[in-house]
């Protein structure tokens, strides 16, 4: 294996100590990252490249530039936060399986073939699906399956969209791909699928909510990404992914607003996200993909950040359910201070850094010339839809006075520790605009920080803050009790298919009785009891395959007289 794969090996080398050492598994999860950060900054470097030799095949095993390092970067301090953040825990499988998850992300990324990120994508479904399946509750475990489903799908989907390029000849070097073949397409919908385009995308807000801990916190950060990584690699430019991704964006907004498990409140929030960077992507100019660069970075952080605080929640207060919740800013004010910043991120407010992400990303797509009613929905309901997310964690967990008094403590200190570690970077990033210019990789020049588009944000935030109290004091506002997880896309898979399965399966049984009572009937009369024999007697050999001549050669000349 190539020297420049050593941070993943690292990482899977420390997943093979913490699954063996039991005492010192969550240390060795905290170590691992600083080790492999050394590595990636002492091998790797934009043009670094690496071959890998299997028999009479040259595999790219590394191709690296400025983009590829800041997802390299980005995938070490999430598995260091989360290592942090998971301290006081002592479960050896989830260390074990997020190193083993946080080493295959950045293999994915560094991959310079379709080979070898397929290679890592296989990888990438088998150690997350651990994550969730780490929880031990039967939810979890048939949440694990389906996500395992859509995972291997996606894997499949993209090996067989390799095979087809690899026939027509294209090459297979990680680069632009045209949607001019069956190849091309299927290559699409693997990463659509990673991406979680709408129709492919429940697995999100199935999956995330019912992982572990640690396990929620570290995917948000990585699979999804990776997808954008992938997307924007192969198909930035496309047309089609504008559309893809302002339905993807708007797609989740009711689910948002009614959903009671604030952490899938939060999965869906993260398709808001998402879908924005699908559309900078399909925008395809150096603005909108600096954008989507520098939102991937920020969306990990304040997302991170937001599920570590539920997290806490649940540990504190036993549930993550709204209708359950209420009055927890006494009991955890750390907690809320942090929230408070994920929340202000979340929905881009000016000093945040995720202010100048989502500029830099909207200024790309309007650059690409997108209509202005297209571009007014776009970022207008995209922001009512994140902006309501946030609310509702921090309003509903926080400051909501509880039907029922909730017994909590505040997080623990390594929680604390790695949601201030994130905090502070966010504030940073959003104060001082300037040092997040390093994470361009496009270089673009294009300025976010300036007064009108800082008054534009803030209009829009207290705009869509004012509709929804103006509707909450009409009785319009999001119920205040009562609220269920509602079925998304899954519906046709776990209520419609089995539903038609099941009514199927009572129709055949029905055919089958009445078949067998006609049956019985014939049986009870002489005369048609000859016909019953002859129809169920044994017949010999060698007449079956008579007649089987017989009919085969009367398909061949009825096609030759056709022809």
């Amino acid at each position: 294996m190539p020297i420049e794969l050593l941070p993943v090996g690292i990482f899977w080398l420390g997943a093979l100590l913490a699954a063996v050492r039991h005492d010192g598994a969550r240390w060795i999860a905290l170590i691992t990252p600083i080790i492999a950060t050394l590595a990636s900054v002492t091998l790797l470097a934009p043009g670094v490249g690496a071959d890998w030799q299997i028999m009479n095949y040259t595999l790219a095993a590394v191709r690296v530039d400025e983009m590829t390092l800041v997802f390299v970067g980005l995938f070490h301090l999430a598995g260091f936060l989360a290592a942090i953040y998971s301290l006081e825990m002592t479960d050896r499988v989830q260390a074990s399986a997020m190193l083993a998850y946080v080493g295959s992300g950045i293999g994915a990324v560094l991959a310079g073939d379709l080979v070898m990120l397929w290679l890592f994508w296989e990888m990438l479904a088998l150690t997350s699906v651990v994550l969730v399946w780490a929880r031990r509750t039967p939810e979890a475990t048939a949440a694990g399956i389906r996500y395992l489903v859509f995972n291997v799908v996606s894997g499949v989907t993209l090996l067989a969209g390799i095979a087809h390029l690899t026939v027509v000849g294209h090459d297979l070097a990680i680069g632009p791909i045209a949607l001019d073949s069956p190849g091309g397409w299927l290559v699409l919908a693997a990463f659509g699928i990673k991406c979680g385009f709408p129709l492919l995308h429940n697995w999100i807000p199935d999956a995330y909510p019912r992982a572990s801990l640690t396990g929620s916190v570290i995917l948000v950060a990585i699979t999804t990404k990776v997808g954008v990584y992938s997307l924007a690699r192969a198909f930035a430019g496309e047309e089609l992914l504008m559309v893809i991704g302002t339905v993807m964006a708007l797609w989740p907004l009711v689910y948002v607003l009614v959903e009671d498990d604030l952490r899938r409140v939060l999965a869906y929030s993260l398709m808001v996200q998402i879908g924005l960077m699908v559309t900078g992507i399909g925008a395809g100019n150096d603005i909108a993909l600096d954008g989507v660069t520098l939102h991937v970075v920020m969306d990990v952080l304040f997302k991170m950040l937001l599920f570590m605080a539920l997290g806490a929640v649940l540990v504190q207060a036993g549930t993550v359910r709204a209708s359950q919740l209420g009055g927890l800013g006494r009991k955890m004010p750390w907690t809320m201070t942090f929230v408070i910043v994920g929340v202000l991120a979340n929905s881009a407010m000016p000093g945040t850094g995720a202010f100048v992400s989502k500029k830099l990303l909207l200024g790309g797509i309007e650059y690409a010339g997108v209509g202005p009613v297209w571009y007014a929905a776009l970022a207008g309901l995209s922001a009512l839809g994140i902006l309501y997310a946030g609310v509702r964690v921090l309003y509903e967990a926080f400051l909501r006075r509880p039907e029922k008094p909730v017994e909590a403590e505040d997080a623990t200190f390594p929680m604390r520790l790695a949601m201030g570690m994130i905090a502070a970077l966010l504030l940073i990033a959003g104060l001082f605009p300037w040092l997040t210019d390093a994470l361009r990789p496009l270089a673009s020049d294009y300025q976010p920080v300036k007064l009108p588009k800082i008054l534009d944000q803030v209009q829009l935030l207290l705009f869509a803050l004012l509709t929804y109290v103006v509707l909450a004091r009409r009785g319009l506002g999001l119920p205040s009790s009562g609220r269920r997880t509602l079925l998304d896309v899954e519906w046709l898979y776990r209520k419609l298919i089995p539903t038609l399965a099941r009514r199927g399966a009572a129709v055949l049984g029905h055919i089958s009785d009445r078949i067998g009572t006609m049956i019985r009937i014939t049986e009870r009369h002489p005369g048609n009891g000859r016909v019953a024999n002859s129809l169920a007697h044994s017949w010999p050999a060698g007449s079956m395959a008579f007649w089987t001549v017989v009919l085969l050669v009367v398909l061949l000349f009825a096609g030759i007289w056709r022809s």
